[in-house]
């Protein structure tokens, strides 16, 4: 059974990441539905650190590109670099310091239920009322900024 809960928790993550729905209230949720115990915030970030790789090796010829732009110099395209940067640091600081208290709550069935709906509402409307798109290149960092604080 070890072997297969592991597995399902790992199709879960790779199925959910890149949706727009939570995936880690997707692990929550498998543990309540499948009755098996809460494989905990370590197995959570370990299958999000399977993603992140996955994610490195998906897009190695990007990343190579904007780092050797980094190390010549290249600024219109390092300013993406610095942008992605940017808009981690929010992620960063607040996950530092509420650490405990998501262990402690956000492995709530009930949390996870009402924070899944009411976020699919707000990404419902955001979608339906937005008529534009725009390139990831035309960013700005104030923008960049408060994505990373959206993604909080």
């Amino acid at each position: 059974m070890f072997e297969l809960k592991y597995f399902v928790i790992g199709l879960i993550q790779g199925l959910t990441e890149f949706l727009p729905i939570s995936s880690s209230g997707h692990l929550v949720l498998l543990s309540k539905i499948t009755q098996w115990e809460d494989q905990g915030l370590i197995t959570d970030i370990a299958v999000h650190v399977g993603t992140l790789l996955a994610v490195i090796i998906y897009l190695r010829k990007e990343i190579f590109f904007l780092l050797k732009k980094i190390i010549q110099f290249n600024l219109i395209e390092s300013n993406i670099i610095f942008k992605i940067v940017l808009s981690t640091i929010p992620a960063i600081i607040v996950g530092y310091f509420i650490y405990d208290f998501v262990n402690l709550y956000f492995r709530n069935l009930q949390l996870v239920a009402i924070s899944s709906i009411v976020f699919a509402i707000i990404l419902y409307f955001s979608d339906r009322n937005t008529h534009h798109h725009k390139e990831w290149r035309g960013i700005s960092y104030k923008e960049a900024f408060i994505i990373g604080l959206f993604q909080i």
